[in-house]
């Protein structure tokens, strides 16, 4: 009985269907990886947002500032926020780069969520300090004003492209606390140490998840990241302390 060889071609087209099923079956793992991490993320802003209103219950109705002064002991907002959270994960995104080892050594609760600091600025104790911390009612649309968002130290290489474009610093990365963020049109984000280069990231495959202000969490594109001084104040800007 003859036997029958197979022809080249057919022997390719096989092994090219194989390879092209592998593929895919690859970039759908892939992607169901990195959808899992930015609903953990999501879910992890939700519950800090949550904590962060109980906090201000506590607090004669002040915002959460982004470190207490020093001399009140110079605590971060995730030290702030933790007692009332008992889960020091949340505080970690899981795509990021953050060597979570480090997570709550000696009291230090390091984050890669930054939280707004042109309205949740610095504040002391909740008396009469220099820093009493700004009350709630200071938010003019809290449904619509981020509070806390994904966050990560720029490369100076990428500072000036778009937000799509941006890429972390890899060395600061694993043991960077971040705990406040800059917008990319503000000056003073680009001077200092390379923490001063810290903005909202879109680390979720150009999308980036963020906290609001009355306490609920979504998922945005990068695109509203304001990348000018002309964009602060428009409507619809997510990031200004204004109405409507």
């Amino acid at each position: 009985m003859r036997r029958r060889v197979t022809p080249t071609w057919e022997l390719v087209a096989s092994a090219a269907i194989v390879a092209l099923a592998a593929s895919t079956a690859w970039f759908a793992l892939e992607g169901q990886v990195e959808r899992r991490k930015q609903a953990i993320c999501l879910s992890s802003l939700q519950r800090i947002g949550a904590a962060m209103r109980m906090y201000e219950d506590d607090f004669d109705g002040k915002l959460v500032p982004y470190a207490l002064s020093s001399q009140n002991g110079g605590k971060r907002f995730t030290s702030l926020v933790y007692p009332y959270l008992s889960d020091a994960s949340v505080f970690h995104c899981p795509a990021d780069h953050l060597n979570v080892s480090n997570i709550g050594a000696g009291g230090v609760y390091g984050t890669t969520y930054g939280v707004n600091w042109y309205i949740s600025g610095l504040a002391g104790s909740y008396g009469s300090t220099a820093y009493p911390g700004k009350p709630r009612t200071a938010v003019l649309d809290p449904g619509h004003t981020v509070c806390l968002s994904d966050s990560a130290v720029i490369a100076t290489s990428t500072m000036y492209l778009p937000p799509t474009k941006w890429s972390e610093n890899a060395k600061l990365a694993p043991n960077a606390d971040i705990y406040y963020f800059y917008l990319p049109w503000d000056p003073s984000g680009w001077t200092g140490s390379g923490l001063a280069l810290v903005r909202p990231f879109p680390r979720h495959a150009g999308r980036l998840n963020v906290a609001f202000y009355d306490g609920h969490a979504e998922t945005i594109s990068a695109d509203r990241i304001p990348t000018k001084p002309t964009d602060q104040g428009q409507p619809g800007c997510i990031w200004d302390n204004v109405a409507g």
